[in-house]
């Protein structure tokens, strides 16, 4: 029964990484467009994303349709780049 969790939070974690990757090459790609790309169902993608959001990595702006995705960098990332001369 652990294996199964462990394999599953594996699987998870693969696939919101690859659903990172595509958002941030295209913010305003759709969830039909990440089924297509990553062979997933919708519920599969849906499921992912709401991962993602609920850890406040993924924010969506604007509505569903014409709006797009924001991929908030984690804390660490983003304070290095505001270092000061």
């Amino acid at each position: 029964e652990k294996s199964t969790e462990k394999s599953t939070e594996k699987s998870t974690e693969k696939s919101t990484e690859k659903i990172l990757l595509y958002i941030r090459k295209k913010p305003t790609i759709t969830i039909a467009e990440l089924c297509e790309v990553m062979g997933m169902s919708d519920k599969g993608i849906r499921k992912n994303i709401n991962v993602l959001k609920q850890k406040g990595i993924l924010v969506r702006v604007g509505p569903d349709k014409g709006g797009h995705w924001n991929v908030v960098e984690p804390l660490r990332a983003t304070t290095n780049n505001m270092q000061t001369p």
